[in-house]
């Protein structure tokens, strides 16, 4: 409506997924209007504060679920990767990126960093479930 705050436009954005959601904390493709609503919300926080990590995120997941511009989001999660580099929910999304966009190598890349001894025990084991899940590297074999 007009307001000049990044993060009334975050905000909004948030509480959107949130509230389009089937259960708490699951998030639920959007209808694609819906969706277009969310992202240009997001992109217009970003226009106000570009180096907030939490848009950059939000926006590269949304992006992700809609199942649409991988490359894009990817962009967006390596944003508030290096915005953030302490926050390794993160990089669990761009790993997540990159399963989708079918590549293997940097989702393992990815994913094996998560699973140093000082990441948060329950992001560690969502890493090592979806390493799992990739199968074995066949570059190692």
């Amino acid at each position: 409506r007009g307001s000049k705050s990044f993060l009334a436009y975050y905000l909004c954005a948030r509480e959107t997924l949130v509230l389009n959601a089937s259960s708490p904390g699951t998030y639920t493709r959007l209808p694609d209007a819906r969706a277009a609503e969310v992202q240009k919300e997001l992109e217009t926080a970003l226009s106000f504060m570009p180096e907030f990590g939490p848009a950059h995120h939000l926006l590269g997941f949304c992006e992700l679920f809609q199942g649409q511009n991988l490359s894009t989001a990817a962009q967006h999660l390596r944003k508030a990767i290096e915005l953030e580099p302490d926050n390794s929910a993160y990089l669990l999304t761009l790993a997540q990126v990159q399963i989708a966009a079918r590549d293997p190598a940097s989702a393992r890349s990815t994913l094996q960093a998560l699973c140093q001894p000082y990441v948060d025990q329950k992001l560690r084991t969502h890493a090592q479930e979806l390493l799992k899940d990739l199968g074995p590297d066949a570059n190692n074999h």
